[in-house]
């Protein structure tokens, strides 16, 4: 899903062709509506796709570290933040891009605006969500550390994408700009990444708590 959201993005920012960078996403969508819902959708289930992982990973550390656990389990559920915002852009920045492509210049000026507003909203939901799978992902770090059949790289990746998360959105908060642009570039690419290390661990392992748990003393 993240490849191919990667892919729709693609396809929607060619046709915003110069466009400042703020009114990019809009012009874009305008000159291919169906690309964007594409995009917009695999956005949201992105989002989803975050909550199912933290959630797997809560039930893997379930036994030994319980708080923790539950922890994640509820982190899992915030990840719906995120999907607010997804949802937002294929239903109202979706609206909007129509009407921008119907519309006048004069029109087209203030839906421009409009839509400056709209990405903030969608923004914050999005640095929320962040904020919050940042934490997941370095209590997810704290816990695999000690798990020997862990791989040792993943618990790393993991870690790092959490201590990213958490200064990225800090840098947003405190100095209004992402930590160095181009390293969210480099971000999504380890996400990614983690992805698919992700299931080429667990794929056909049923579990990976049980090894890491000894067995409780014969009475």
């Amino acid at each position: 899903m993240t490849v191919a959201l990667f892919g729709a993005f693609a396809v929607v920012m060619s046709g915003a062709g110069a466009a400042p960078l703020e009114d990019a996403e809009l012009i874009g969508a305008s000159s291919n509506v169906a690309a964007y819902r594409i995009f917009a959708a695999l956005d949201t289930l992105v989002w989803l796709g975050f909550g199912a992982i933290l959630l797997g990973l809560s039930a893997l550390v379930g036994r030994a570290a319980p708080v923790r656990a539950a922890c994640l389990a509820v982190l899992a559920a915030t990840m719906v933040v995120g999907m607010v915002g997804g949802y937002l852009r294929l239903t109202a920045v979706t609206l909007l891009a129509t009407q921008y492509a119907a519309a006048g210049p004069d029109d087209q000026a203030s839906m421009l605006e409009m839509g400056r507003g709209l990405a903030a909203i969608i923004g914050a939901h999005f640095g929320l969500g962040q904020v919050l799978y940042g934490i997941a992902f370095l209590l997810v770090a704290s816990r695999t550390a000690s798990m020997p059949t862990f791989p040792r790289y993943l618990t790393y990746l993991i870690g790092v994408l959490g201590t990213y998360s958490l200064a990225n959105q800090l840098s947003v908060v405190f100095l209004g700009t992402f930590l160095w642009a181009p390293l969210f570039f480099v971000f999504l690419i380890l996400t990614v990444v983690m992805d698919i290390a992700v299931a080429a661990t667990f794929w056909r392992r049923t579990s990976l708590a049980d090894e890491t748990v000894p067995s409780p003393p014969s009475p």
